[in-house]
């Protein structure tokens, strides 16, 4: 039987919170070569963009459970809850990752600071 995994408290990205998306945010610019992995990695995309494929000995669970550290280990309202189940907030940022932050930096932030 596989143990189902620990649920973190509702986290949000928007609004008040939206310190937790710049932090995302300020992780990816922070880590060019990982940012690069996490949101265009396919042979493909990068033939189609004339780049060769980044390959990092990190797998992309390692670089989320890093970034998720990034944005919540001093996360004042959050900060505690991450350390008793890091692996909640580690599913919560790939989710956050795939819904609307990928949008945002790889059409305005990212955009402009191109790294392969």
């Amino acid at each position: 039987m596989k143990r189902k995994q620990p649920k973190a408290s509702k986290i949000f990205w928007e609004k008040a919170y939206t310190y937790r998306t710049d932090r995302f945010i300020e992780w990816c610019q922070d880590n060019p070569a990982k940012r690069v992995k996490l949101f265009s990695d396919s042979t493909q995309d990068a033939r189609e963009e004339g780049q060769t494929r980044v390959q990092l000995n990190t797998t992309k669970k390692n670089m989320y459970q890093e970034l998720a550290q990034y944005v919540f280990e001093n996360d004042a309202e959050l900060g505690a809850e991450w350390l008793a189940k890091p692996q909640a907030f580690v599913s919560a940022t790939q989710h956050c990752h795939t819904t609307y932050v990928h949008f945002f930096i790889t059409t305005k932030v990212l955009k402009s600071q191109p790294v392969y």
